[in-house]
């Protein structure tokens, strides 16, 4: 038992060190006391991030803390996945640990605490400058630094262990580290918001232990008055202040049962995570490629020295185009769907299916060019970076448009946003968010849940 503990012990200390070492937590820890400005409106900004049946909260030392854990829990969880699914403990050194005789259950456990800690460590920031900002929006004899503290952590706190023990789950299995984890996550997340929502129906009620994120439970208890509707994120502006009691909220008994519940299933998902570790497998092409002379080496060269040339730029253009639409087995599906849009409506119909479809070529598309290794040979090419970021970014923005054409035939006036949403904004987003962070994650999470909230909303939020 002992060995065991020391080999959590371990695993947990390696991978908070590794998250104090990268830049990326420090610059978060700097953007925390920014974001908080922001995050917690003076009275007057003429905004609101958070509002309950019309009315904006009367700011107290506990509302503050109330107001940044719920927007953590909401709003910033695709955020917090993405930090951990792309950022500094995205690669691991699988050569080793694959083969390594140690308990495998300890790895995953170790890695999710060190994940918690860090998260643990950004939400103290952000917490702790919510108690700065106490002393600029109360009087001085209403600042109370714990309520701040305590509502910010009982809400976000297990929240944020929830989706580190996720990250770490999805890290055991091959087939979930790709795009198929980060499908199931967006899925958690619309389903975790949708269960909350039912604290604001009538007669549901809904136990504490279905809200996963915890935002929705403490506002049925912080005032008298029913709780009907509730904004996140972006409220209309409004007048009236209503007095509420976070505190009351987020002590009560079955609120705390649930965080504790919900924490405790965090750290379950991540200890049974190691029993059903699967090593990666290690492909081997076999097929042979050509060799050959002049401008057709572009084939196999993105970036030839005919690049300079004419033929150069067709072959540059054709590569890329290639690049998108792979496996060759997606065309087919692709070129389907573009093609119903001769007979079926693009909104609602023919826009969400093949904006779906495409999300996830680009989204690989944008960041293959951007491993270091690879950036640092196309740099000896003659053809300038950003030249070529540029050339991706056309040929993209032109695929998705040549996709449109059959929709382009018969579309009504009103529909033309979803032809722009689709044709150029998610090429924009996809390509370049992969260039900006290096990987396929950040844009391939957000553009699932615009995706959503286009098959939703109707108006393109693209």
């Amino acid at each position: 038992m002992s060995d065991y503990v020391s080999h959590v012990a371990l695993h947990a200390r390696q991978q908070l060190t590794r998250h104090l070492r990268s830049p990326a937590i420090w610059l978060l820890a700097i953007a925390g006391p920014i974001a908080a400005r922001y995050l917690v409106p003076e009275p007057g900004a003429g905004y609101s991030l958070l509002a309950v049946n019309d009315a904006i909260l009367r700011p107290t030392a506990s509302v503050i803390g109330l107001q940044l854990g719920v927007i953590t829990a909401v709003m910033l969880t695709p955020l917090v996945y993405i930090f951990l699914k792309a950022g500094p403990t995205r690669k691991q050194p699988r050569q080793v640990t694959d083969v390594v005789p140690r308990s495998r259950s300890a790895l995953s456990l170790g890695q999710w605490i060190g994940d918690t800690a860090a998260l643990w460590i950004l939400l103290f920031i952000l917490a702790l400058s919510g108690v700065f900002l106490s002393f600029f929006r109360l009087p001085l004899s209403d600042v109370a630094p714990f309520e701040t503290l305590i509502a910010a952590f009982l809400i976000a706190g297990p929240t944020l262990a929830t989706i580190a023990a996720i990250r770490t789950f999805f890290a055991m299995r091959p087939w979930l580290r790709r795009a198929w984890g980060d499908v199931l996550f967006v899925v958690f997340w619309m389903a975790a918001l949708s269960f909350s929502a039912m604290f604001f129906m009538d007669g549901s009620g809904a136990s504490p232990f279905v809200d996963i994120f915890g935002f929705a439970s403490p506002m049925l208890d912080g005032t008298s008055e029913p709780v009907r509707e509730m904004y996140i994120g972006g409220a209309p502006d409004m007048d009236r202040l209503m007095d509420f009691d976070a505190m009351a909220g987020v002590s009560n008994p079955a609120f705390l049962g649930s965080r504790l519940f919900w924490f405790a299933a965090s750290a379950f998902l991540a200890w049974s995570a190691g029993w059903l570790f699967k090593p990666g497998k290690m492909k081997v092409s076999r097929r042979k490629q050509p060799v050959r002379s002049g401008p057709a080496t572009f084939a196999t060269d993105p970036v030839a020295p005919v690049a300079a040339t004419a033929m150069g730029l067709v072959s540059r253009i054709r590569v890329y185009a290639e690049d998108i639409f792979r496996p060759k087995l997606l065309l087919p599906v692709i070129a389907a769907v573009a093609l119903a849009g001769l007979v079926f409506p693009l909104r609602g119909m023919v826009g969400p299916a093949l904006a779906l479809i495409l999300i996830f070529p680009l989204t690989r598309y944008g960041a293959r060019w951007r491993p270091q290794s690879v950036e640092q040979w196309l740099g000896t090419m003659p053809v300038p970076l950003t030249r070529q970021f540029i050339d991706r970014l056309v040929v993209a923005c032109a695929a998705c448009l040549i996709l449109l054409i059959p929709s382009m035939i018969s579309l009504p006036v009103g529909e033309w946003r979803d032809v722009a949403a689709i044709g150029v904004g998610l090429p924009l987003i996809a390509v370049g968010l992969g260039h900006v962070t290096r990987g396929p994650v950040a844009a391939r999470l957000i553009l699932l849940i615009l995706w959503y909230g286009y098959l939703n909303l109707g108006p393109s939020p693209f």
